[in-house]
């Protein structure tokens, strides 16, 4: 580039971003003879920022974010990005250096509810940052509640209770309630100055969903949610209704105003389910000795919770004749009977003689 010798100052247009220019000042005499004027000056050009910086996920204590890579027009060069953030609180901040390849990050260990200034430039490999940067300004999501548990449940009735985050206060709580066989009632609650809360009118034997965010002013933490199934009520009557040698089926009148699934029938040492949908229903009990007492107790269940036992009288099962009944020595004033043992256990036999018919 021809310079006057007037001329102190020089602007070099058309170069490319991102990359390192070599200057030396040469005084050109009329003979034609060069002579280089001091050393050699050695000039970086910014590289492009970054472009399209995106929010892509919040919560209480990260931010995820992605961008693209700068304009590579006009042979334009960096070699990786550096991310910084800092809490607008406090003022604290740090920075990581990523990869050119590498165009989205996750940022943890932030405090919950504070606003952060996120920024994202590209470095040349001489560590020259674009001039122009990307930034954004983000607050965390307010720190849900944790350990929420349901205590004190009764058949239409639950205590829900939560702790809150530590080292931040809200202003409030909201509850949704939700029941998983009927989407239309819904309920919702607000909570002040409390971590507790009492849901009543619900159905026996019910499951229940029940979400607890914390709010701050207009911002809302995600839900803690948790699963609770309610006692179902009692079986109103369990008889026997057939009883056998080795099995009993009983009559069994279902809760009217109850949610089921089923019955659980134990005896001694044994435990029996069997799925129930109708308000009244017969249930086999099989395997069953013959002659014997069995205690039975009949639950109701919905999914793994049960009702209070229905306990039945005593039922023993009927005896089990004995068999291949045969005579042994006859006389003209005996007879000798012999046969094989009945099934079971604990009984004694009686032998009646009726004199037949003579012809």
């Amino acid at each position: 580039m021809a310079l006057t010798n007037t001329q102190d100052t020089v602007r070099v247009q058309g170069l490319s971003p991102g990359h390192v220019y070599h200057f030396s000042l040469v005084l050109m005499r009329p003979s034609g003879v060069s002579q280089t004027l001091g050393p050699i000056f050695f000039a970086n050009t910014k590289p492009n920022p970054p472009q399209n910086l995106t929010v892509t996920a919040v919560t209480s204590s990260q931010i995820a974010l992605c961008w693209t890579a700068p304009d590579s027009t006009h042979n334009a060069q960096f070699e990786n990005f550096i991310l910084h953030w800092v809490d607008l609180v406090s003022g604290r901040g740090l920075a990581i250096h990523l990869e050119k390849l590498n165009q989205s990050a996750v940022i943890g260990g932030l405090k919950a509810y504070r606003a952060h200034r996120i920024t994202v430039v590209s470095v040349t490999a001489q560590g020259v940052e674009s001039s122009d940067s990307l930034s954004v300004t983000v607050i965390t999501e307010v720190s849900p509640p944790h350990r929420v548990s349901a205590d004190a449940v009764g058949l239409e009735n639950m205590t829900v209770c939560w702790w809150p985050s530590l080292h931040e206060e809200v202003d409030q709580y909201y509850i949704k309630l939700h029941p998983q066989k009927n989407q239309d009632q819904t309920r919702e609650f607000w909570v002040n100055d409390s971590t507790c809360i009492s849901l009543t009118q619900l159905k026996s034997g019910g499951t229940y969903e029940v979400g607890v965010a914390a709010l701050k002013g207009r911002n809302m933490s995600v839900a803690t949610t948790i699963q609770q199934t309610l006692k179902p009520d009692s079986i109103q009557i369990a008889v026997p209704y057939t009883v056998g040698t080795h099995s009993v089926e009983l009559f069994v009148q279902m809760p009217r105003n109850s949610i089921y699934d089923g019955v659980t029938i134990t005896y001694q040492n044994n435990r029996s389910w069997t799925p129930v949908s109708k308000d009244s229903t017969k249930l086999l009990v099989d395997n069953l000795s013959p002659g014997t007492q069995y205690d039975f107790n009949v639950f109701v269940t919905s999914r793994d919770t049960s009702s209070e036992g229905f306990v039945l009288p005593p039922v023993r099962t009927c005896l089990s004749p004995p068999t291949h009944v045969r005579a042994g020595v006859v006389t003209d004033s005996s007879i000798e009977l012999l046969w094989d043992g009945a099934e079971g256990g604990s009984h004694h036999y009686e032998a009646l003689c009726a004199e037949g018919s003579r012809h």
